[in-house]
């Protein structure tokens, strides 16, 4: 049964033995599970955390599930699948412990927006037929101001319409920091009447992670964000020695991983020392799948350029070639100079 995540808090009356969330905004993934282990917690549920990725053991699960809790008899198994595959031996285990699962024993399954194809595999049918399954949709750009100023209400605040806009621009859909900004805002404003100012004041120390949403961008091939997000930076000062070392890394990542691949090696091992996040692993995957060892090689020379420019060693604009070096990984070609 699919629901949508306005109606949870009644299906949680009834008492489901499995909940699947399922979708890419991290904030409404985050609050409908929050509710759901707030739910069972209040019952004398003991929660056991079980993250499926490389050489995972679907027989781990299967024991706990088995077995009885160590501090209580009550036990909720929460089972991430982050890239959304859970293989055949995951489907073999995901079916295993529907078969186990008691009003004493639940399972939370967590996982990332599925195409049609992953929607229609037996073993999601499986779940969507054994319990109750929460879509996670992000709010519509339109409906979005009403949702930040909601937001904002939440936390005893009242924006301007002005404050609201600026935030909505800001936070480019981002719900999840949306809430965070919001939370900044009330801990530093002296008072609930929230200005434009105010806001533009709050997330104007947020560059580094700005970054990050640049860097992103790339790996996900999104070329005009590249271009929006790293003019936004220029805009506000940011300090083009500072992002190339953050682009330069990545550049030597994907190179690592790009040499890998023409290999034949496994890159999931990289990833680990890379120290790649969970929830970044799929857009890293893509662009290496999506860029060869040599096209990646051929940004060296500009990353020494921009280097240069950027220390005032040689003439040009280093924002420029980081521009055309995030394309580049975007998937777009552009002119090479040096």
């Amino acid at each position: 049964m699919k629901i949508y995540p306005e109606k949870l808090s009644d299906q949680l009356a009834l008492e489901h033995t499995l909940y699947v969330v399922m979708g890419d905004e991290p904030l409404g993934v985050q609050e409908s599970c929050d509710r759901i282990r707030t739910h069972l917690r209040g019952q004398g549920f003991e929660r056991e955390l079980f993250h499926v990725e490389g050489q995972f053991k679907w027989d781990d699960i299967l024991y706990s599930a088995n077995s009885m809790g160590l501090f209580a008899e009550q036990k909720l198994l929460e089972v991430r699948i982050p890239n959304g595959k859970p293989g055949d031996s995951g489907a073999k285990g995901l079916a295993a412990l529907i078969g186990l699962l008691t009003p004493d024993t639940r399972a939370l399954v967590v996982l990332p927006r599925l195409d049609r194809s992953g929607q229609n595999s037996k073993w999601f049918r499986g779940l969507e037929k054994a319990g109750l399954v929460v879509q996670i949709f992000p709010v519509d750009r339109s409906r979005l101001p009403g949702w930040v100023r909601a937001r904002f209400k939440e936390a005893g605040l009242s924006p301007s319409r002005e404050a609201v806009d600026v935030l909505v621009d800001r936070v480019e859909g981002n719900q999840l920091a949306a809430v965070q900004e919001i939370e900044r805002i009330r801990l530093i404003s002296n008072n609930t009447e929230i200005s434009a100012e105010e806001v533009v004041n709050s997330v104007a120390d947020a560059a580094r992670f700005d970054v990050f949403m640049l860097i992103d961008a790339a790996l996900a091939q999104d070329a005009p964000r590249v271009v929006k997000v790293s003019e936004g930076l220029r805009a506000e000062g940011a300090a083009p020695i500072v992002v190339l070392a953050m682009v330069a890394r990545e550049v030597r990542m994907l190179l690592a991983m790009t040499d890998q691949k023409r290999a034949g090696g496994d890159i999931g091992k990289l990833m680990g020392a890379y120290r790649v996040f969970p929830k970044r692993k799929p857009i890293v995957q893509r662009c290496v799948a999506a860029r060869t060892y040599q096209e990646i090689l051929g940004l060296i020379p500009l990353l020494v350029n921009a280097d240069r420019m950027a220390k005032g060693m040689m003439a040009g604009d280093p924002w420029t070639c980081i521009r055309e070096i995030l394309l580049s990984i975007a998937g777009v070609n552009v002119v090479m100079k040096g």
